[in-house]
């Protein structure tokens, strides 16, 4: 008899630290072999921080549920790091602003911004698109992966649950090119799969409390559903998630590709669901993005628009101390000495920015073309009339 994957839902109303710790602990004995999986473990643990933004605007995972999960974790004997690759901010912790400093800091607990280690090339001959994905040190280093996904709407993809969550383990740069590359849907979907297959995680839990829905992942609006899932399943965990939403199967492309892969079970007869019952919690009402630009826009104007946003590192020649660092970090080799300053190959560059993270005398900043910087302006006071 095939083994069913195991989705564990369960009803948290509101972000209540005893309520959430009970139904966290409850989850982990129910899916069973937990404390087994991580103890003695280095793991990462990959929470969602899409932008710096306060946890009330449901853009990233809660920091309360950050804190329950690693508390368990440490508690079964697991080292933990917590992180994601985050925008860095002149005179900003954009950790401290979601709240992510305040539970590594009590917990003690690491936690990285992935942009500022070194991304490392791999082999995935069995992807269909990126076949030779960076992804970042951290990530590769750890025993075990936890995700914890935001339950949130997406304008390109409908969704960003557990599998989408993992596009933020390759370098921001390369995220934009695959973006621009592969604007077709379906290309698309297959290249999200690809990275999710290039590092899966071992356990799941998903921060249905407090969603988004409309136009995500950031421009949405924040919906109380009050949903915790824990799985070791990704894809089943996504397939339940799209079902109670009240989306078909496949609407989501991406989950059905992985499941193709054998990443995860897709099929909702073969998930074992327990706790709540998703047929008498579905939601009849929950709105998702209007309009998908993929349908309309044609592949060359996106690679135009994608190339355009990418932000490129830069260097302040007056401020570089000519300390070489750059140079010997960038994973591609892209960064040279040439006549007493350091010169960059935007053909090889991959846009990860580790080079102007690790800069302490702050001579490599970030920019995008002036018609990139147009674009941008243009997007946010859109954003703001609306």
């Amino acid at each position: 008899m095939k083994s069913m994957s195991k989705v564990y839902i369960a009803r948290v109303d509101d972000y209540i630290p005893d309520m959430l710790e009970e139904k966290l602990r409850e989850g982990f004995d129910v899916i069973g072999g937990v404390r087994e999986l991580v103890k003695g473990k280095k793991v990462f643990v990959k929470i969602n921080q899409l932008s710096n933004r306060p946890p009330e605007e449901a853009v990233t995972t809660h920091p309360l549920v950050v804190e329950k999960v690693v508390k368990i974790l440490v508690e079964y004997g697991a080292k933990i790091v917590i992180g994601d690759d985050i925008e860095t901010q002149e005179g900003k912790d954009g950790f401290l602003i979601t709240g992510m400093r305040d539970v590594a800091q009590k917990l003690g607990v690491e936690l990285v911004n992935l942009r500022k280690y070194p991304y490392k090339k791999i082999e995935k001959e069995d992807n269909k698109f990126v076949k030779r994905p960076y992804i970042a040190g951290p990530v590769l280093e750890a025993d075990v992966i936890v995700n914890l996904p935001k339950l949130k709407t997406h304008v390109q993809t409908l969704m960003t649950l557990a599998i989408k969550n993992f596009y933020g383990i390759i370098p921001i740069g390369e995220r934009s090119r695959c973006h621009g590359s592969f604007p077709k849907i379906e290309d698309f979907s297959n290249v999200i799969a690809d990275i999710f297959n290039a590092r899966p995680p071992s356990l799941n839990i998903m921060d249905g409390i407090l969603a988004m829905e409309g136009e995500g992942p950031q421009a949405g609006s924040p919906r109380k559903l009050g949903l915790l899932l824990i799985s070791k399943d990704a894809v089943a965990m996504d397939s339940v998630v799209s079902h109670l939403l009240g989306l078909k199967p496949g609407e989501v492309k991406h989950i059905p590709i992985a499941a193709s892969r054998g990443l995860g079970i897709s099929n909702l007869r073969e998930i074992d669901t327990i706790g709540l019952d998703p047929e008498k919690i579905k939601i009849s009402d929950f709105k998702f993005p209007k309009i998908k630009w993929q349908a309309f826009i044609s592949p060359l104007f996106a690679k135009f628009v994608y190339k355009m946003l990418r932000l490129r590192p830069r260097i302040s020649n007056k401020d570089c101390v000519l300390c070489g660092k750059c140079i010997e970090r960038c994973p591609v080799k892209a960064m040279g000495m040439k006549d007493k300053r350091v010169i960059i190959d935007y053909k090889l560059c991959i846009g990860c920015l580790c080079c102007q993270e690790l800069c302490s005398s702050r001579a490599v900043f970030s920019s995008r073309s002036c018609i990139g910087e147009i674009l941008i302006k243009t997007f946010r006071a859109i954003k703001r009339k609306k």
